[in-house]
């Protein structure tokens, strides 16, 4: 109804299946951002099928933060914008990084574990098991200028047999984890539940330099879940927004001492802490821009507006539609779900240790006819495109 929708709009698309629409969405006269950090293969896709400079260009967005939850129910908080607005508030300091001088970590990293995060669980075997946290602590200690830092690294194991196990590497940890962001030079932001980490933005508005896979191949693109490239935005830049973000980008965990040690030969940290805080405010600035783009172009001979054509379903296909439903529900349909570390949707799962985790999550994704489409067709013609 909003593609449909004659007056132009800017639609923001968020959540976990908005990097899935490559070649889905007709082009229209609505301004798209695409709020998602996997977006940008969406966003070139779209752009790709307009025709005319003129017409309302779709945009990438950051996904966002991964630690401002301010109440027990996480969806609860995610939807109360005043609550979440205090928390930025109070955390007001955030966007004054400290000097190199004032850091104590050298790298950080928490993070949970379990069946559906396979690119941390491979962090976890290259940094315990395969002994790449000594190779880590050689890096650190033979540069001077890192040899005073510490590395906090901590896992809390929630796979199978391992019940909660923690483990730690390195220094303790300071109990509040945003200030420990905001001690650490490197923040490691692996891929979770989800194709990306909102560590990732947290961690450079905290001003620490965010560690992230550099294709999301560090697991064979499992923890890409679907998604192009999470990571290319981030990696290469867009066309609007032609700056590569100075993170460290690593291509096997296996490789993570190597990737901190080439990111810091020949500069020094403040430089490269400099570099963070230049590219944050030319996102900054580029970002703000964004949602008000549209009411600048209708000053300025915006395109006409598209038209969209609606298909309705067939009686007979309507009901087949109905049958199919039924017959799937009357099977034991949850547990009958093949679930994978690959698969879309935070808490979208059967594996126990995680469903208990997010009970409001466990049963919106198993299967097509769970959610059967409302239109057989659906087309939009527009005179700036050629879908």
């Amino acid at each position: 109804a909003l593609l449909a929708y004659r007056h132009p709009l800017t639609l923001v698309l968020a959540g976990d299946l908005s990097c899935r629409l490559a070649g889905k969405l007709p082009a229209t006269h609505h301004r798209l951002l695409f709020a998602n950090d996997a977006a940008q293969t969406v966003v070139d896709d779209y752009n790709s099928r307009l025709t005319t400079p003129r017409a309302p260009r779709a945009a990438f967005f950051p996904f966002g933060f991964e630690g401002l939850e301010v109440a027990a129910d996480s969806i609860a908080s995610s939807l109360d914008a005043d609550s979440a607005a205090a928390a930025v508030r109070d955390r007001a300091f955030m966007t004054r990084a400290l000097p190199a001088s004032q850091r104590t970590y050298f790298l950080s990293l928490a993070a949970s574990l379990n069946r559906r995060k396979p690119s941390r669980n491979r962090l976890y075997a290259s940094l315990v098991e395969n002994g790449g946290f000594k190779h880590l602590e050689a890096v650190r200690k033979r540069r001077p200028e890192t040899a005073g830092l510490v590395t906090s690294v901590k896992f809390v194991d929630d796979r199978p047999l391992q019940a909660g196990a923690a483990i730690s590497l390195g220094a303790n940890a300071i109990s509040d984890s945003v200030e420990l962001t905001r001690r650490s030079v490197f923040s490691v932001a692996p891929a979770g539940d989800f194709w990306t980490s909102g560590r990732i933005l947290e961690s450079m508005m905290l001003g620490a330099i965010p560690v992230v896979d550099a294709t999301y191949l560090t697991d064979d693109g499992e923890s890409a879940k679907g998604c192009g490239d999470p990571a290319k935005f981030w990696r290469d830049g867009a066309p609007d927004f032609p700056h590569k973000a100075p993170f460290v980008f690593v291509d096997d965990w296996a490789h993570l001492p190597d990737a901190l040690d080439a990111f810091l030969f020949n500069t020094t940290i403040q430089a490269r802490l400099d570099e963070l805080l230049t590219y944050r405010k030319t996102l900054e600035t580029h970002l703000r821009r964004l949602p008000l783009e549209l009411a600048a172009d209708l000053q300025d001979g915006y395109p006409p507006a598209s038209s969209c054509v609606e298909t309705p379903f067939s009686r007979d296909q309507a009901e087949s539609i109905v049958a199919d439903a039924r017959t799937y529900y009357a099977t034991n349909w949850f547990f009958g779900h093949l679930d994978t570390a690959g698969a879309p949707g935070i808490g979208c799962t059967t594996f126990p240790e995680i469903f208990r985790m997010y009970p409001e999550n466990g049963a919106y994704c198993f299967d097509p006819r769970c959610a059967p489409s409302l239109l057989a067709d659906f087309r939009c013609s527009f005179a700036g495109s050629h879908s």
